[in-house]
């Protein structure tokens, strides 16, 4: 059994056997042994695998795969490094790069209701405290999650330019983790917080096992929310007054299947908890596909929407297939790329965050602005991306603001 942190340490051509294991588990390149074999070999000797450059999401389901912890993700992504520094991003992916002025997350936020503007606000209060909440750049864009007594009690401090730098970690653009590590130690100084609660688990595996391997250095205990809130639940603290009674499908984000199976277990019973049952969609757990944004991470694709919408319809198409009621995520981001992208899947299942669903059960009604703030993350992909899908050229970055 691997240990999460593992993961992320650099590719061991020691360990490695070019089994081809890793590529042949993987549920969106489905290699066969033989080719997962010389795709490994290629770029053990420096090459390129043309297959990998256009389809790898990197997920890191190759690395939790690997019987011998060689991680080869790690290698993918050094490949991945080398195009952004040789040729930079694509022009057309500029919409993707939250450090530019206007991207789609700053679309998503002028559609966001005056309430959640003002808890955006809220969160950039830099009064020092020892214990934060982290809600990551996803709750960010859908901050009305967070309007429950699920979080009574809890300081959230972060915001749009405090992102934690998980696509950059998965699109190989190194630079830019750096300078997300260097935002991220600064502020997490001044606040003095010496444990932060995240939100998002993306954000729990990029500050434990990512960003200081890039100059995070700021001493502090990361715990997932997902754990407390299952730990809560567990204990009775929170009572369910009015169960669910549906039968539900689960969205898993990259980082449960790194975390590991008691991770993804605890969503289940959380679910279990409310009077849900859970019906697992083909690729789930250690398996699960990506929720399609990361079809738009490699270098050659560039953010380009056909391979998003593409990777978002294998998750729909089997989802459809569990006849379930309802899909849940516990990810921000999956809610949003997939409430996106089923603009082009008529029919779709209804999607919601666990959080939405555990706070109907204990008694609430929780807002839902989820369709305003996904339409408008789609029409402005529409009116800034689209235009420039025909463009050859390679994108100049603006520089991160301090």
């Amino acid at each position: 059994m691997y240990e999460p942190a593992e993961l992320f340490a650099p590719y061991d051509r020691e360990r490695c056997q070019v089994c081809g294991e890793c590529l042949t588990a993987c549920p969106v390149m489905r290699f066969s042994k033989s080719e997962g074999q010389r795709a490994m070999e290629t770029m053990r000797a420096g090459g390129r695998v043309a297959r990998l450059d256009r389809r790898c999401q990197m997920c890191l389901a190759c690395s939790v795969a690997c019987p011998r912890g060689a991680n080869p993700a790690g290698l993918i992504f050094a490949r991945f490094a080398e195009t952004m520094v040789q040729a930079g991003p694509r022009q057309w992916g500029r919409y993707f790069q939250q450090q530019q002025p206007i991207n789609f997350r700053t679309d998503a936020a002028a559609a966001l209701a005056e309430e959640d503007r003002a808890l955006l606000t809220a969160w950039r209060d830099e009064t020092p405290a020892e214990e934060i909440t982290y809600p990551g750049c996803n709750v960010c864009n859908t901050a009305w999650l967070t309007r429950t007594r699920l979080l009574a009690g809890h300081d959230l401090r972060g915001g749009f330019d405090l992102c934690c730098g998980e696509p950059f970690f998965r699109t190989g653009m190194e630079n830019e983790l750096r300078q997300c590590a260097r935002k991220l130690n600064d502020w997490l100084g001044r606040l003095g917080a010496r444990r932060v609660n995240m939100l998002c688990t993306a954000g729990a595996c990029m500050f434990r096992y990512v960003l200081p391997r890039y100059g995070l250095t700021h001493a502090m205990e990361v715990q997932p929310f997902l754990e407390t809130l299952h730990a809560d639940f567990q204990a009775g603290r929170y009572p369910i007054v009015a169960p669910l009674g549906l039968t539900v499908a689960v969205q898993e984000s990259c980082y449960g299947k790194v975390l590991g199976a008691d991770y993804t277990r605890k969503v289940r019973e959380l679910l279990e908890m409310i009077g849900c049952r859970v019906v697992e969609m083909q690729h789930c757990g250690e398996r699960s596909l990506c929720c399609g944004i990361g079809a738009g991470f490699p270098p050659s694709v560039g953010y380009h929407p056909a391979f998003m919408v593409h990777g978002a319809m294998r998750v729909w198409r089997e989802a459809a297939k569990t006849k379930a009621d309802l899909l849940v995520t516990y990810c921000a981001g999956c809610l949003l790329t997939l409430s996106a992208m089923g603009t082009f899947y008529p029919g779709h299942l209804p999607i919601a965050h666990l959080l939405t669903l555990l706070s109907r059960a204990i008694g609430e009604q929780p807002p839902d602005h989820l369709g305003r703030i996904s339409r408008a993350m789609l029409w402005g992909a529409v009116r800034r991306q689209f235009p420039k899908l025909l463009d050859p050229r390679r994108a100049k970055l603006e520089p991160f603001a301090d």
